[in-house]
């Protein structure tokens, strides 16, 4: 049994956050006591909370790494979720990134362009090659006619971290650019 200062009652051991700080290993307060004092000083919170990540940009990106790589699926979820909700931020950042940063754009481009020359097959014939073409057509008028963003997606990616497809048309797929974007680099 403990005493809680706030509400003035005695409580079980169990009804007190832990603190390994104090002598008993737990608060002061009880847990109705304490969720009350945070929600009746959100906003003094949430200021602090702002300024110690304004102060302290190296520790929160340490932070936030540490996490990702220990929540990956989790991390991605969360970040898909975002950019679902927040699409016409995500597209404008892409764009100022992609605006300061031309060099990169360009390496990442060229890169895609290289591994996807490599997966062509060399028994990929001609009536095949129009089949890939065909399918980019159909995409453009796909767009044309709905005004939606259309984009010709490897099932299964060209540049995979497990398995990596080839550019021919059993591997092609026409997608809206929002399922292809989410989709990402994923099989």
């Amino acid at each position: 049994m403990k005493y809680c200062n706030t509400c003035a009652t005695t409580k079980d051991i169990s009804d007190f956050n832990k603190n390994k700080t104090t002598k008993e290993g737990v608060n002061s307060k009880c847990r109705s006591c304490d969720k009350q004092y945070k929600k009746d000083n959100a906003k003094k919170f949430a200021a602090y909370s702002k300024e110690w990540k304004l102060a302290n940009p190296e520790k929160l990106a340490a932070i936030r790494k540490k996490y990702k790589q220990a929540n990956p699926e989790k991390s991605a979820a969360c970040s898909k979720l975002w950019r679902q909700k927040n699409s016409k931020q995500d597209a404008a950042t892409k764009k100022k990134y992609q605006q300061e940063n031309p060099d990169k754009v360009n390496a990442s481009n060229a890169k895609r362009r290289a591994a996807k020359e490599n997966r062509v097959p060399e028994w990929l014939n001609e009536a095949r090659k129009t089949q890939i073409t065909a399918l980019y057509t159909q995409a453009r008028k796909l767009t044309t006619l709905t005004g939606i963003q259309f984009h010709v997606d490897h099932i299964v990616p060209l540049q995979g971290q497990n398995v990596s497809g080839l550019h021919i048309p059993d591997n092609l797929q026409i997608l809206t650019e929002h399922e292809n974007c989410s989709k990402s680099n994923k099989f």
